[in-house]
């Protein structure tokens, strides 16, 4: 069994040894504009609208910004950003790391207390929102002559993430500048670099995995990042079209939203469009598939976490419905006990880094859960994180994610996943979404509950038990089923399930 690491009892890091280098690019987030100021200055690097910036334009924002930052903070003060998708936020991102600061990101359209609790957290010295913006700040004001740029260590904390907070109260997950990186680096490896690439971000880049998969990636791919319009469909269709995208990162509802909104309008596809890269949630087959038949595109599924900080482990064209490790990880299955099972068994899935190849031992997960050390050692494990969720490998090693551990319904002395008797209800052709939960159950400890997204407003709760028989034994049948208009979700396309609680709670 792997060593524990340290962890400091006050700010809930841990302390290992150092990974090592990753086998290219920058050491740290610091210097990614580097190789594009080298090779492309010239090229936009940045769009919003018809605002533009070359690499060499937002190279300079950026060092100005991370002066003044440097300024106007002290040496590992963490900087709250709470903007739209904006040229602003994604220089005050680079810039808050050039400067050595931490950044943490608030999503706007987040709850008022929300954000003051995070806010208060996290010990922010500095908040900068549309009510306060940086520019507008002499704080903020560009220097006239930028002092030498700040020394970086790459493993110490660079960034915040509050975590989906689907079940609970969110924690803080605190990332390194080394561990940004690394899925930007890979994705080169995955996904050639195409001529004339732009990928498009319409979902919020306050949250972190969102700017590291939209912007960093793009930047580190030597891309150009155009920042959309909105996340409606007909919005990211004009903003695709416009401006020629190449890439778009998207959740589930995305993919939903544009198959239906492409077939309604009987437009043609946007020739641009090649690669669709899905996470944040599950996705079913026939989604897939339809989205596939519409734009002649199979979008590419991903799975990860907060604390990984992305995608770990993606789909192939040729194998849609299970994921490949990514280059720099090892993923494992393990019992109750910590144990590693046998292929095809269900367990809890463990990530850790690759012992071979050139990325060996160049990956680590989250530095910690910020002022939680009992939380950080109950996921940290040695140079590996344990996950909460469940998940098995299939004689390749490619993953199956089956749901999450705190989801399971105990009912009557039988484990429920939930995702079983979602796939089943999903199999219903009127059914379009699908949430199940466990509610409180006097007599068997824990009821199923099934919240539904139908196209039929004439399907009966009846009906669609009557559908799951054939698939599902009698004590996985739901035994409440509340149609909603739609489900409760995060920014990343999560499923809020304990809103979907609240639900049938509800009188």
């Amino acid at each position: 069994m792997p060593s524990p690491p340290h962890i400091d009892s006050g700010t809930g890091l841990a302390f290992r040894g150092a990974p090592k280098p990753y086998p290219f690019g920058p050491p740290t987030v610091a210097a990614v504009l580097k190789q594009g100021l080298r090779d492309h200055p010239d090229r936009v690097a940045l769009v919003h609208g018809s605002m533009t910036l070359t690499y060499t334009e937002l190279d300079g924002e950026v060092t100005r910004t991370a002066a003044a930052i440097g300024q106007a903070t002290d040496a590992d003060d963490v900087v709250a950003w709470c903007l739209p998708n904006s040229i602003e936020l994604v220089v005050g991102f680079l810039a808050t790391l050039r400067a050595g600061r931490v950044w943490l990101g608030l999503n706007p359209r987040m709850p008022e207390g929300a954000r003051a609790a995070l806010v208060e957290r996290s010990d922010a010295a500095m908040v900068v929102s549309e009510a306060h913006r940086w520019s507008d700040d002499p704080r903020g004001r560009a220097a006239e002559d930028p002092s030498a740029p700040t020394p970086i260590d790459p493993h110490a904390p660079a960034a915040m993430s509050p975590t989906s907070g689907t079940t609970g109260e969110p924690k803080l997950v605190v990332h390194s500048q080394h561990g940004l990186l690394w899925p930007g680096l890979a994705s080169r490896e995955t996904e050639p670099i195409q001529p004339g690439e732009r990928t498009l971000c319409s979902l919020p880049l306050t949250t972190l995995p969102l700017m590291i998969l939209g912007p960093l990636t793009a930047l580190l791919r030597g891309a150009t990042v155009v920042l959309g319009s909105g996340a409606s469909p007909d919005a990211i269709l004009d903003d695709v079209r416009r401006h020629r995208v190449t890439r778009l990162v998207a959740v589930p509802t995305i993919l939903h939203d544009l198959a239906e909104f492409l077939a309604g309008s009987g437009d043609p596809p946007p020739p641009s469009l090649g690669t669709v890269l899905v996470g944040g949630a599950g996705t079913t087959p026939e989604l897939r598939e339809r989205f596939e038949q519409l734009f002649d595109v199979r979008a590419v599924l991903s799975y990860g976490l907060s604390e990984t900080p992305t995608g770990v482990a993606r789909t192939a064209p040729e194998h849609p419905h299970s994921a490949t490790p990514m280059p720099p990880v090892r993923i494992t299955i393990h019992d109750d006990v910590g144990a590693e099972v046998t292929t095809g068994a269900t367990g809890r899935i463990r990530i850790d880094p690759t012992p071979t190849g050139p990325w060996a031992d160049s990956w680590r997960p989250m530095l910690g859960y910020w002022r939680d050390p009992s939380a950080t050692a109950a996921a940290l494990d040695g140079d590996g994180l344990l996950t909460e969720d469940l998940g098995r490998l299939d004689a390749d090693g490619r993953l199956q994610v089956v749901g999450r551990c705190s989801d399971l319904i105990v009912r009557g002395g039988t484990n429920v996943v939930p995702a079983e008797v979602e796939r089943a209800l999903l199999t219903h052709p009127e059914v379009r979404e699908v949430a199940v939960v466990g509610l409180p159950d006097d007599r068997l400890g824990e009821r199923i509950a099934a919240a539904v997204v139908s196209d039929d407003a004439s399907l009966t709760a009846g009906a669609l038990r009557d559908h799951a028989r054939t698939l599902l034994t009698g004590d996985r049948l739901p035994t409440e089923v509340a149609f909603v208009g739609t489900l409760p979700r995060n920014a990343m396309g999560k499923v809020v399930r304990q809103d979907v609680v609240d639900i049938f709670a509800s009188p």
